[in-house]
Parts: C-alpha cells; sequence; structure tokens
C-alpha cells in the first residue's frame, strides 16, 4: 500500500470510531478538503465526482461554522463522506498501480 493510502486509512478510523465535538469535526472536514486537493487524477469522471463530493464537504462545514446544522447529522455525513474519498484513494492506487504496471511491460 502507498504511504497515502495508509495514512488516509488510518486517520479515516481514528476520527470515525470517536463521537467527535463540533470543533473537531469542522478540522476533520477541513483536513478531508486539504486531503481532496492533494489528490490527483487524469480520469476526468473521477476527477469530477470527486469536486462533487468536495463540495460537499465544504458545505457540510460551512453549516457546521453558521451553527445550524445538527452535530450527530453532521458526524454521520462525515462518516460517509470519508469512505467515499477513502473509495477514490483506493481507485486512484489502483489506476496508478496498473498504469505503472503498463509502462512497465513496454
Amino acid at each position: 500500500m502507498r504511504p497515502l493510502l495508509i495514512a488516509l486509512l488510518l486517520f479515516g478510523s481514528l476520527t470515525l470510531n470517536a463521537q467527535p465535538s463540533c470543533d473537531s469535526l469542522k478540522t476533520l472536514l477541513s483536513v478531508m478538503i486539504d486531503q481532496y486537493d492533494a489528490l490527483s487524477i487524469e480520469n476526468e469522471q473521477i476527477a469530477a465526482e470527486m469536486s462533487i463530493q468536495r463540495t460537499q464537504i465544504d458545505s457540510l462545514r460551512s453549516a457546521l461554522q453558521r451553527g445550524n446544522y445538527d452535530l450527530e447529522k453532521a458526524r454521520q455525513e462525515a462518516r460517509v463522506l470519508r469512505s467515499i474519498m477513502t473509495g477514490y484513494v483506493v481507485t486512484i492506487d489502483s489506476l496508478n498501480t496498473l498504469n505503472k504496471s503498463d509502462h512497465g511491460d513496454r
């Protein structure tokens, strides 16, 4: 496994098993946005889907900052968004691995 994938999976499991406070949930969402920004992929479909998820994370974080969002609902949404993000990281890692093996076969 790649270091980014390992770090993401560990961070996700540590933060989602606990019951984060509003502030820690906002921090978690900010970190998720940073992680989305750090991911790069040339596949336009996956990039578009990731952009939509990033926007949802940003909207959730903004709603929490305004104080007009149920904390438990936000926790649940963050869990779902984290699992989606983990799926993207696994997909990107798999595509990169395939791409490297294709280049090595030539």
